[in-house]
């Protein structure tokens, strides 16, 4: 069984949290683990399509299945992963969940306090040394590849707030896109998944991986006896969110502010909605 859709992105937009509530539908399936990143990985796309199904044999009962890899959306880093996606799942519908682009880089930062790859100490260095942070969050330019190969009735775009704000309302738009029962009532947990704060600064993987020969370790790939005692000798809480300087937002919104613009009408929603124009002033304030 391969799945007949994806969740696509973007990261830091609440796919975890999305995917599992969609996986409390009886009618859905999602592929344990959520985010295998078959077709952007390629150590993960040479084990081949049978081992990829295989992440599925439990969702024969189900109508829709699916996965959500964000990797799949980063496509500086992966370039591959649409035109594989497209030859391998050319009928699936593709779903496309979004949030404040500053809000979006902020916790991009905190990810990579958490997985160790955070190499710059403050939020204006990310955005200045490394550009596939910015390019990630061109919404509509990580879309562009898919747009190429499929028709626009197979997309559907969400926003995180909404996710926040009315999880109802937008679990029913989801369901509908997948052709599921949208009458059923989903628990919405008090907690949500796979937040910032929860995690841990992990320095220490980052220091791991300037020894020679080390380069590509991550938590995935160690033993867990290992890295949890790295963890519990090393580790420390995440610490508070970046402190956002008005030079960092003017970088931001200068390289963002096109693309955002033209998202934003595709998906039908008005300009402002993320009140980006008050950012600065937001922004520091909250920081």
């Amino acid at each position: 069984m391969l799945p007949n859709f994806l969740v696509i992105g973007a990261a830091k937009c609440g796919t975890t949290q999305l995917c599992d509530l969609l996986a409390r539908h009886p009618q859905v399936g999602i592929c344990n683990p959520k985010e295998p990143r078959f077709f952007s990985k390629d150590r993960k796309f040479n084990q081949g399509l049978d081992w990829y199904e295989s992440l599925f044999d439990h969702c024969q009962d189900c109508r829709a299945v699916g996965e959500g890899s964000t990797s799949y959306t980063r496509s500086m880093r992966y370039p591959e992963s649409a035109p594989r996606i497209a030859e391998a799942l050319p009928d699936a519908k593709l779903i496309y969940i979004v949030r404040n682009p500053l809000e979006r880089l902020r916790s991009t930062f905190m990810q990579r306090r958490a997985n160790g790859s955070l190499k710059c100490p403050t939020l204006q260095r990310m955005l200045e040394d490394d550009p596939s942070a910015i390019d990630d969050t061109r919404y509509l330019k990580q879309l562009a590849p898919y747009r190429e190969r499929y028709p626009e009735d197979r997309f559907l775009y969400l926003f995180f707030e909404d996710l926040i704000s009315d999880p109802n309302s937008l679990l029913k738009q989801c369901f509908r896109f997948l052709d599921v029962d949208p009458a059923v009532e989903i628990e919405i947990p008090e907690r949500a998944s796979n937040q910032s704060k929860d995690h841990l600064d992990r320095a220490w993987l980052g220091r791991l991986r300037s020894i020679p020969g080390c380069a590509r370790l991550s938590i995935e790939n160690m033993p867990a006896p290992i890295w949890k005692t790295l963890d519990a000798a090393f580790a420390r809480p995440i610490g508070d969110k970046p402190v956002w300087t008005p030079d960092a937002i003017e970088f931001a919104l200068d390289a963002l502010a096109d693309d955002t613009a033209k998202f934003l009408d595709l998906a039908g929603k008005p300009a402002d909605i993320w009140n980006l124009e008050a950012a600065p002033r937001e922004l520091a304030a909250a920081s």
